[in-house]
């Protein structure tokens, strides 16, 4: 079998030569046409590599026409008119010669995945901002938008814009955590760039008619593995609609996600939807009319809370004598029988730190100190409860300590997960306790909703993240999560 070979401009078209085949010349290069499976195969070559004069394909038919001097036969017309739509609904024709490969790729995006693509980045960019129900509102954005994009390739880059853009703050983070200059800020990019690609694998397959498929990349990023650093998710826009409700509320945002798709696609005729959608309205304006948190009961103890300013944890044992000593004064400051709690791992619980605690608890108090704990040679994020005249004892560890930095199994002298978030009861008031990373996720959060707890402990340590937008994202998504609970949140933070 011999071949014949047409050239396009800037690559040659291989036809073996089987079947009808006619090789005419279209206006600005030669086009060469043998079947619907050739227009297939030029189209994606095309796309990739073609720059015609003027940037275009080919001329009109006419033009291909006039220029050939051959009536086409029937058929070629249509095969014609199918690659020109189909090349303009990617974007329009080849590229112009010059331009470079990440011009390239967003030239194929239509006008509105561009949209999209702005207004992804504006969602994560929106967790920053110190309004806390302004995040969460927006990252509606990347399951309503996201899934509306056709092709794979868009709606991963979609998605990936939307997390990098809330999560860029690593980068700066990390090279102050491990403080180990370039290569701190070199492991920051990658952890940044990693997490931002995975998160958005999922949404690869997220498609508007397949609606489940949209369920399951939220989810997906939600629970482990992948939820092990799965934040700015939009599960936390329950809390905004439908408080106090735990699960309930979650199962009517996934409804309403569904729903919503399911009207766009039906353009607008659907029954079934727009009924739905309106009940789903009237109980979010029902749930939010009677919206009463059940931490505000006349019950609850008070509770206070300690900020610090004590910085990173110093290895001098005088300088960690004289830190523990500033604490202590901080605590004592406040007076009265209530409950206090410290900011996450202020102190390293060893018998010397054990004891200038314990004895330093006034009458009728309770502390709640966030210490680093040991045995067997394993660490914990811990709270650990003082009372007056008792010993100190562990009653919170962290579900899931910061990976890499504190939680690296691959190595020794790292920090245990627990995976999980115990309900306690502290003078008869049933608690939580989401310690510092904890409170990004969403799977620690959905542990605690059946336990219905009225107070949730909020304890951080945020010395290295200044200025990252971290702490802001950190306190939206717990007000957002603590609100869906509906639970009294007491936050207490180390800078």
């Amino acid at each position: 079998m011999s071949e014949s070979r047409g050239w396009c401009r800037d690559f040659p078209v291989r036809l073996p030569n089987s079947g009808p085949r006619r090789i005419v010349r279209a206006a600005g290069g030669l086009s060469c046409f043998r079947s619907l499976q050739f227009w297939t195969s030029l189209r994606r070559r095309a796309l990739r590599r073609c720059r015609p004069a003027g940037g275009r394909l080919a001329g009109s038919y006419r033009a291909w026409r006039l220029s050939s001097g051959i009536p086409p036969p029937a058929g070629e017309r249509m095969a014609w008119v199918a690659v020109r739509r189909s090349l303009e609904t990617r974007g329009g024709w080849c590229q112009e010669p010059g331009r470079s490969v990440c011009r390239r790729l967003v030239g194929k995006m239509t006008r509105r995945d561009l949209l999209r693509l702005i207004a992804l980045a504006l969602a994560g960019l929106a967790w920053r901002a110190p309004i806390w129900w302004l995040g969460p509102l927006v990252a509606l954005i990347l399951p309503l938008w996201v899934p509306l994009t056709k092709n794979k390739r868009d709606r991963f880059i979609l998605a990936v814009v939307y997390f990098a853009a809330g999560s860029f703050g690593l980068i700066p983070g990390s090279g102050v955590f491990f403080g180990h200059g370039a290569t701190s800020f070199l492991l920051g990019a990658v952890l940044w760039a990693g997490s931002s690609a995975l998160l958005a694998l999922p949404w690869v397959f997220a498609d508007a008619r397949r609606p489940w498929t949209i369920i399951a990349a939220i989810g997906l990023d939600a629970i482990p593995p992948l939820g092990l650093f799965g934040w700015l998710s939009p599960l936390t826009a329950a809390g905004i609609f439908w408080p106090c409700t735990g699960y309930l509320g979650i199962i009517f945002l996934m409804t309403g996600i569904v729903t919503t798709h399911h009207f766009l696609i039906s353009d607008g005729k659907s029954k079934i939807s727009i009924f739905l959608l309106s009940g789903i309205f009237l109980f979010s304006i029902s749930s939010n009319s009677g919206i009463g948190i059940s931490g505000n009961s006349k019950n609850i103890p008070e509770i206070k809370k300690v900020d610090t300013y004590v910085g990173k944890f110093p290895k001098n044992i005088l300088s960690v004598i004289s830190r523990n000593k500033k604490i202590i004064d901080a605590g004592l400051r406040n007076s009265g029988n209530s409950i206090i709690l410290f900011p996450e791992t202020i102190a390293v619980w060893q018998a010397g730190t054990a004891y200038q605690y314990e004895n330093s608890v006034p009458t009728g108090q309770t502390w709640l100190i966030g210490a680093t704990t040991e045995k067997g040679g394993k660490k914990a994020d811990s709270i650990i409860i003082i009372r007056y005249g008792m010993p100190s004892q562990i009653i919170f560890r962290a579900a899931f300590p910061v990976p890499v930095s504190m939680w690296h199994p691959w190595r020794k002298g790292g920090y245990i997960a627990t995976w999980r978030e115990p309900i306690k009861k502290i003078a008869g008031i049933k608690m939580a306790a989401i310690i510092c990373y904890d409170q990004l996720l969403v799977w620690p959060w959905l542990e605690i909703m059946p336990g219905r707890p009225k107070i949730i402990l909020l304890p951080r340590n945020e010395w290295w993240a200044k200025g990252t937008g971290i702490p802001v994202i950190q306190k939206n998504t717990a007000a957002a999560f603590s609100r869906l609970i509906g639970a009294k949140e007491i936050t207490a933070t180390n800078w």
